[in-house]
C-alpha cells in the first residue's frame, strides 16, 4: 500500500517585501556557420605510364678476316660404372681474340665428374628409363658449388635430384678475369642412359 501525505500551504508568517528586479534578455542570433569548405580538387588523371626506350650500344671491336673455327666436339663421356650413367662435358671456352681483357667463364672439372658420377636412381633403372638434366651451378671462387638449381629437367624428378646431389660433391675451375678468380654460372648436362 502506498500512502501519500498532503500537507496544506502555510502562508509567510513575517512579511517581507520582495525586490523586483527585471533583467530584460535578448535573443541573439547565433552567428550564421561557417560556409562548407569547398570541396577539394579532382585528382589530376593518372599519368599514363612512362615508356622508357633503352638502346644498349656495344663497341665491339672487329675481329681480323679469319676462316670461322669448326664447331667444337662434344663427347658422352661414360662412367664404368655397371649402371651406364654418361655425363656430357659443357663446350669449352672460346680462345680470347683482341687486346681486352682476358676472361674465361666457369667450368666443370671432368676428373671430379668422372670421379663422383650421379647414382642412377634404381627404380629407373628397373623400368629401363633414360633421361638428361641441365644443371645451372654457381661456381665459387673456391671452385665449389654455391647453388645447384634444375635449369632444365628431365622429366622424372628421381633423375633431377640425383644430378644435384651428385653436383654437391663436385668441384669446378672458377672463373677467371685477368688473372683474378671470380663467381659465375655453370651449365652442366647431366645424362641418365643405359648401357647397351
Amino acid at each position: 500500500m502506498v500512502g501519500l501525505l498532503l500537507l496544506p500551504a502555510k502562508a509567510p508568517t513575517g512579511e517581507k517585501k520582495l525586490q523586483e528586479n527585471t533583467i530584460e534578455v535578448v535573443f541573439l542570433e547565433p552567428p550564421p556557420p561557417p560556409p562548407p569548405p569547398p570541396p577539394p580538387p579532382p585528382p589530376p588523371p593518372p599519368e599514363p605510364p612512362k615508356i622508357i626506350k633503352l638502346e644498349i650500344k656495344k663497341d665491339i671491336p672487329k675481329p681480323e678476316e679469319r676462316p670461322p673455327d669448326p664447331p667444337p666436339e662434344v663427347a658422352d663421356v661414360i662412367t664404368d660404372s655397371t649402371e651406364g650413367i654418361a655425363i656430357q662435358p659443357p663446350a669449352p671456352p672460346q680462345p680470347e681474340r683482341g687486346d681486352g681483357p682476358r676472361e674465361v667463364a666457369p667450368s666443370v672439372d671432368m676428373s671430379m665428374m668422372r670421379a663422383r658420377p650421379p647414382r642412377y636412381p634404381p627404380a629407373m633403372l628397373r623400368r629401363g628409363i633414360q633421361g638428361e638434366v641441365m644443371l645451372r651451378i654457381l661456381v665459387g671462387i673456391d671452385g665449389k658449388p654455391e647453388k645447384i638449381e634444375v635449369e632444365k629437367s628431365s622429366g622424372h624428378r628421381e633423375f633431377d635430384r640425383s644430378a644435384m646431389q651428385a653436383a654437391r660433391n663436385w668441384r669446378f675451375n672458377a672463373g677467371q678475369r685477368d688473372g683474378a678468380s671470380y663467381s659465375g654460372w655453370a651449365l652442366v648436362p647431366v645424362r641418365f642412359s643405359l648401357a647397351d
